[in-house]
């Protein structure tokens, strides 16, 4: 009988015990998640993901074959497609923002670069004689342009890009021959394609990813004849 006593006490007192917490609000697990969190944090990363770069000083290396170049002076003409073929140059430059639409970037581009090269080169004169000469070939790219880039969905680590633009490039030819040593200036039109990759940098770094692409260049005007094609490797730099 005892026994039956307590037992009936016990489950009374756990009916009260539960129907009094079901009275009570149940409060927030230490682990619970507000809904629409995930949402929000993904939407605000986008966001950062989409926001406009800042300027950025860029720094690279290029590799310039002329598919056709040939600098004709008063005197003499040089086919530097055939005595040169390639050119190596040191680029830098400074890149910016411009404006924003939907997942397209819009970035304006000034950048600059030397290139030397020094061999024996033959060269046609006027007269119709082909003469040897050991020329020094100074070159400076000038080129400014628009990049538009694409930030692709959900993925950080790449963005394609296209450029186009305008250069000014400036020859500074010297050899041994009379009148050999002059200089030539050759405008530009040019596009090119262009990947960026790990531009997505921890906040406070400096580091604005790489650039990888090529570009096709071709001279405005008549004057002289310049065509070629440049492969480039560039880092950007937050400033």
């Amino acid at each position: 009988m005892k026994i039956i006593s307590l037992t009936f006490l016990l489950f009374c007192s756990q009916g009260l015990w539960a129907a009094d917490n079901s009275a009570k609000p149940r409060e927030p697990s230490e682990f619970y998640v507000p809904e629409g969190l995930a949402q929000k944090i993904y939407e605000d990363l986008e966001h950062e993901r989409l926001a406009p770069s800042k300027a950025q000083f860029l720094v690279g290396i290029e590799s310039t074959s002329m598919s056709e170049m040939f600098l004709k002076s008063r005197y003499f003409g040089v086919d530097y497609s055939e005595n040169v073929g390639n050119l190596q140059s040191l680029n830098i430059g400074f890149s910016r923002n411009l404006t924003r639409w939907n997942r397209f970037l819009f970035d304006g581009i000034l950048q600059a670069g030397y290139a030397y090269k020094k061999g024996l080169c033959t060269v046609k004169a006027t007269n119709g004689l082909e003469l040897q000469d050991d020329i020094g070939l100074q070159w400076i790219p000038i080129r400014t342009g628009i990049i538009t880039a694409y930030q692709i969905p959900e993925t950080n680590w790449i963005s394609p890009e296209i450029e186009a633009g305008l250069g000014s490039h400036w020859f500074t030819q010297t050899g041994n021959l009379d009148g050999m040593t002059q200089s030539f200036w050759v405008p530009t039109y040019f596009w090119g394609l262009r990947a960026k990759l790990f531009d997505q940098i921890p906040t406070g770094s400096s580091f604005g990813g790489v650039i990888v692409g090529t570009r096709f260049e071709e001279k405005l005007g008549d004057t002289q004849r310049l065509r070629q094609i440049s492969y480039f490797l560039t880092s950007g730099f937050s400033m």
